[in-house]
């Protein structure tokens, strides 16, 4: 439970999470208006009465010491009302707000003259907004406000004139110009990243950033919003579904795969989105890995599959799945190419001798001689506390990096010898105990360190002349990396052939921050200022222009399509919603 005391004027709001708001005056008194609507109940028109009882069954809860000592005061008439209102009101945790009644408290502010913005959630756990005055009338907001201060969004602005109000709302939605009288949104920011609210002008500008300051470059750069001004950035078109999880993929024709929301598994061909026949029905699909020639492996649920043309093969695990298909299974997912290589991991692949490496549901390589438990080959191999995290190949797969949880302890090289396992130690030192492998077109990996490791896709290692973290090998082989020591972390090298070839400025750049390439000489880079495009002229990048995108917030996997698209998924919110995001690349 947390609890906040928010001060205005002349008195205080004291709020929890799971209780009712309470408002207390700083002389003791009654908040003005109250004895206004306590002598209404007992007026003689009933219109007067039944207005008055509206009013303060909204705000019982929170008045009730008042409306208890005003009962003792009133005549016998008016006091059975009051009684009744508190009747009404009960006792339990919540209160009644109108129709509502909010279980619990998410986001409350003082918006000065004693009123309260305050949003909740129902019984059926539905977002409620509304601004309650004590003593007067309360309104329910727009239900696309929902207000939950914290780390990630500030308070809320109130304009000037008083009448309006900034709101920053959740589940990364744009901030909001909430109209105070009638609680309905007037004006949103164009870009929804910026929902951290640092100050407004009497004019009615409004200063936003991504992120609390200071906080680095997750909370650069900031926004100046003045409304009615005409918007000069360049935007870049995107397109955002609903998905059902973080799953997708990009086929080897470019199409992207992903389970809509609304109508299940679906394929984007760079012009609609279709359903897929294969998988009509298909619900809780929470991997999706591409092929080579156009398969597609799934699981949904228990179900497992393999999808290649109008054909499915099904199993009723990836392990079975493997050991019905080993070889149309290798040859699918070959390590020379493989998809969903991000963070450092991939999914599965085959290796030229046809044995297949699987991630999940437990890592494991399925070979002539049956299945090698990699969890336990590793523990003999590299010690009792060796804590395998991830795998990646090398190259064709004939190597694998083998990588565990404190990739500074050391990792390994593993292989597969007459059907087992064999390992050998990696000669690397990390540095800060900090992971990174980027793999190029061919198959090489760069590791992170204090001076950079190249792991040959022939099987000839080197150490670089430079430290620091490699980012991104571009389509010419270029290799994007931000050297040690992190002087200037916006500040990039490109290296060629063991060699540095130039200095590279991404703006905002921090370590979340996705790179694509799109073709020879051309590279993307999606950071908290936009998206970078750097084009190589003269054999050298430029940055020639950068591009808002106004739906696409921090993405938890990138991968380009072939169909001239970006594509992002994000989480929204606590309750799990995800957003993919179709971001057609600007040429």
């Amino acid at each position: 439970m947390s609890i906040g005391v928010h001060v205005i004027r002349d008195g205080a709001w004291v709020a929890s999470t799971v209780s009712t708001p309470s408002f207390v005056t700083f002389d003791d008194g009654r908040p003005a208006g109250l004895d206004a609507l306590i002598r209404q109940l007992g007026a003689d028109d009933a219109n007067q009465r039944q207005r008055a009882t509206r009013a303060l069954e909204v705000q019982a809860k929170f008045l009730r010491s008042w409306l208890s000592s005003a009962a003792k005061e009133a005549d016998a008439e008016t006091a059975a009302r009051i009684k009744q209102v508190l009747k009404a009101a009960g006792t339990d945790h919540g209160f009644q707000i109108g129709a509502a009644t909010l279980k619990f408290t998410d986001g409350l502010q003082a918006l000065g003259d004693r009123r309260m913005l305050i949003t909740g959630h129902d019984a059926a756990m539905h977002y409620r907004s509304f601004v309650i005055i004590p003593g007067g009338d309360s309104i329910e907001v727009d239900p696309s406000v929902r207000f939950r201060p914290g780390r990630t969004v500030s308070s809320a602005l109130v304009t000037g004139g008083g009448d309006r109000v900034w709101v920053p709302r959740t589940d990364y939605d744009h901030a909001a110009l909430l109209d105070l009288k009638t609680g309905k949104v007037v004006g949103t920011l164009p870009d929804a990243r910026f929902n951290w609210l640092l100050a407004i002008k009497a004019d009615g500008t409004l200063f936003a950033a991504p992120g609390q300051p200071p906080g680095g470059q997750a909370s650069k750069p900031i926004m100046v919003y003045q409304p009615g001004a005409r918007d000069d950035i360049a935007w870049a078109p995107v397109t955002s579904v609903a998905t059902s999880s973080g799953a997708f993929c990009v086929a080897s024709d470019g199409a992207v795969w992903a389970e809509r929301a609304d109508s299940g598994v679906a394929r984007f061909d760079g012009k609609k989105w279709t359903p897929v026949p294969a998988l009509a029905g298909e619900r809780g699909v929470s991997l999706l890995v591409a092929g080579s020639n156009g398969e597609i492996l799934f699981t949904a649920g228990k179900k497992v599959g393999m999808v290649s043309g109008d054909k499915v093969v099904r199993a009723a695990t990836l392990e079975q799945l493997v050991e019905q298909n080993k070889d149309a299974v290798a040859k699918a997912f070959p390590a020379a190419n493989p998809d969903g290589l991000s963070g450092g991991s991939v999914a599965l692949f085959g290796d030229p001798a046809g044995n297949v490496w699987l991630r999940e549901p437990a890592m494991k390589v399925f070979t002539d001689a049956g299945w090698q438990d990699l969890l336990k080959e590793t523990l003999a191999a590299g010690g009792k506390s060796f804590q395998v995290m991830s795998f990646v190949p090398i190259g064709d797969g004939s190597r694998v990096l083998v990588r565990q949880i404190a990739a500074s302890r050391g990792c390994l090289i593993a292989r597969v010898v007459n059907g087992k396992l064999v390992f050998d130690p990696l000669q690397h030192e990390f540095s800060r105990s900090l992971f990174k492998a980027v793999r190029d077109g061919e198959g090489s990996l760069y590791l992170s360190g204090k001076h950079l490791k190249k792991l040959g896709k022939d099987g000839k290692d080197e150490d670089l002349a430079i430290g620091g973290e490699p980012l991104f090998c571009d389509d010419d082989g270029n290799l994007w990396l931000r050297e040690a020591p992190l002087a200037r972390p916006t500040e990039l090298s490109v290296w060629k052939s063991g060699k540095g070839t130039q200095k590279v400025t991404v703006p905002f750049l921090d370590e979340y921050d996705r790179f694509v390439s799109d073709g020879h000489g051309s590279v993307y880079v999606h950071t908290n200022a936009g998206l970078h495009q750097f084009l190589r002229k003269d054999g050298r990048y430029e940055l020639v222009k950068t591009h808002q995108l106004t739906e696409v917030r921090r993405a938890v996997r990138a991968v380009y399509s072939s169909l001239g698209f970006l594509v992002e998924t994000d989480r929204l919110g606590f309750q799990g919603e995800y957003m993919l995001n179709l971001v057609e690349l600007p040429h």
